[in-house]
């Protein structure tokens, strides 16, 4: 800690010698883009050759909130039912950390991307039901060291791959609707919400305005299954805490998408604000009510995405994964307010950063916190932004 400390005292009188003489230096809208966070990983840790389907990987550890005997189209029987998570941007919906049936499977809610919020509200008529057919982290998502088999699956662990290497990396997997066996009149329709917060982005982004131009990008890829999706959509929440939900991609009518890549800009969608309510089991997206129109985000402090179905009688699946977020790429050296101009606010942050080895000093993005923050600091720093 001794030389931290001087390495410390050094930079607050070299980066105060540069703010002298260059003075206070405005951003302006940067080139390129820069990754916010991602969705994709090896989440799960399950010792080779175990059980496939051991521990319970399900949202939130559970299989929701169940409700039968209900009547939900008002013909006078009680014959319908409701599965839901409830929507929460507090509590996570993703599985938690440890399964007390299996002590050797873990869910790794440390790594980046891993925790996600949200909800998933899914309803039946003229059938009972004791879960979701599937709403779990699944173990088939895509692992960029592996080709795709000719089947569409990715190795599977307990295939030849070494543990090191494990084969799939954890999809979000969503089948509403799977039936065994289809009998008439039956039904069903769901809305699902998947939410990343500011406090999962990558570090440089917990701490900056993160803001979208004409490089930036929001996408995900289709991991397995997608079938009867009907309305797929981004939803962010701007600096000002109000939610924005954007018009509708889905590719409806377009079935198991292995593989395949949807990337749009932000800054090209029209967007229409709306409200969420924590702790409801609904939060349906109502698209007659909203008010579409172009807008600039200040500040990304949560986003993610929006799928629904209306009823149908048809199996509905969704499997994703890669869900990323690239935006207007940042000027490293700028970490406090006022934004757009560097200045001994800024040095101070990353001074207490640094000596509390805290990963907003990490400049060069290494995942360590040592002299070479300082160069990459005092470069960023010295060369102004942008």
């Amino acid at each position: 800690m001794r030389f931290k400390g001087a390495l410390v005292t050094l930079l607050f009188v070299t980066v105060c010698f540069l703010s002298n003489v260059a003075g206070a230096q405005p951003i302006s809208e940067p080139e390129g883009s820069k990754e916010v966070f991602a969705n994709w990983g090896d989440y799960v840790t399950k010792p080779s050759g175990d059980n496939y389907w051991k521990g319970n990987r399900r949202f939130r550890s559970s299989n929701g909130t169940i409700e039968n005997d209900i009547d939900l189209d008002n013909d006078g029987f009680n014959d319908d039912s409701t599965v839901y998570y409830t929507f929460s941007l507090i509590e996570p919906l993703r599985p938690n950390q440890f399964d007390s049936r299996w002590p050797e499977y873990k869910y790794h809610i440390d790594m980046q991307g891993a925790t996600y919020f949200g909800g998933v509200h899914c309803e039946y008529l003229n059938m009972s039901r004791n879960k979701i057919s599937q709403s779990a982290s699944h173990i088939e998502g895509a692992n960029p060291n592996y080709v795709r088999q000719n089947d569409g699956h990715w190795q599977r662990r307990g295939g030849p791959a070494p543990e090191e290497n494990r084969a799939a990396y954890t999809e979000i997997t969503l089948f509403p609707y799977h039936p065994p066996e289809h009998l008439p009149g039956q039904a069903s329709r769901f809305h699902a919400y998947f939410l990343w917060r500011k406090a999962e982005f990558h570090s440089w982004a917990q701490v900056r305005p993160v803001v979208f131009d004409q490089n930036s990008r929001i996408t995900y890829t289709f991991a397995r299954k997608y079938r009867n999706i009907q309305e797929a959509r981004f939803v962010i929440q701007d600096g000002d805490g109000v939610f924005y939900v954007s018009e509708n991609w889905a590719l409806y009518g377009v079935e198991d998408l292995w593989g395949d890549d949807m990337v749009l800009n932000p800054a090209d969608l029209v967007w229409a604000p709306t409200n969420f309510i924590e702790g409801s089991d609904t939060n349906k997206f109502n698209e007659s009510q909203a008010l579409f129109k172009s807008h600039v985000f200040s500040d990304v402090l949560v986003a993610g995405l929006y799928f629904s179905s209306e009823w149908s009688e048809v199996e509905t699946k969704l499997a994703f994964d890669q869900f990323r977020l690239f935006a207007a790429e940042p000027c490293m050296a700028d970490l406090a307010a006022p934004w757009g101009t560097l200045d001994y606010f800024d040095v101070q942050v990353f001074l207490g950063a640094f000596s509390a080895e805290d990963l907003v000093a990490d400049i060069n993005e290494d995942g360590m916190i040592d002299y070479f923050d300082i160069q990459a600091y005092l470069a960023a720093f010295s060369a102004g932004c942008p």
